[in-house]
């Protein structure tokens, strides 16, 4: 390609919005496009259904002889801060 040739045209194309997301099964008002921002100011979709279940939940490991240090820290990742990697708020 010659530094004095066009570049490719290319076809005509439409950027969507992101759709909102439902966060209630019950609150139709319950609603974001942002996933993270959504389950923050509406908690997860099946709230409503695990009304019964005690917060916060408790665990309980069971590993063979030697598995059990590798259990504790995924446990011990899994409650710990994380920060999204896609999707960033803006």
């Amino acid at each position: 390609m010659s530094m004095n040739s066009q570049p490719f045209n290319l076809p005509a194309h439409v950027v969507f919005a992101e759709p909102e997301l439902l966060f209630s099964a019950t609150d139709l008002k319950a609603r974001h496009s942002h996933p993270l921002l959504g389950l923050v100011a509406n908690g997860p979709f099946s709230a409503s259904q695990l009304a019964s279940v005690s917060d916060p939940i408790r665990v309980a490991l069971v590993a063979p002889h030697g598995m059990l240090s590798a259990l504790e820290r995924l446990l011990t990742e899994i409650q710990g801060n994380h920060k999204p990697r896609e999707r960033l708020i803006t």
